[in-house]
C-alpha cells in the first residue's frame, strides 16, 4: 500500500510541476496598457497616470465615452485601435 500511494504521488508531482512552471497566458494589449498604465489598480487609466506626450492623451477625451474622467478597460481598448 506505501509503494501504491509513493507511485501515485510520484505521477501526480512529475504531471503537474511542468504545468505549473509553463509561463501565464500573453495578455491582451488592453490588458497589458491597463497593467502598466494603472497605477493605484483600481481599473481605470487616467490622464494623470499617462506618462506626459505619451499618444494615447491625444485621443483620452474620445475614448473616454461615459465623460468620467477615466478609462475602463472598454473605453482604453477604443483609445487603443485609434493609435
Amino acid at each position: 500500500m506505501k509503494t501504491l500511494s509513493f507511485v501515485i504521488a510520484a505521477v501526480v508531482a512529475t504531471t503537474t510541476l511542468p504545468a505549473m512552471a509553463q509561463s501565464p497566458a500573453k495578455l491582451s494589449p488592453v490588458d497589458a496598457a491597463l497593467l502598466k498604465f494603472d497605477k493605484n489598480k483600481d481599473g481605470f487609466v487616467t490622464k494623470a497616470e499617462l506618462p506626459a506626450k505619451h499618444p494615447l492623451l491625444d485621443h483620452f477625451d474620445m475614448a473616454d465615452k461615459d465623460r468620467d474622467g477615466k478609462l475602463n478597460k472598454r473605453e482604453l481598448g477604443i483609445a487603443l485601435k485609434m493609435l
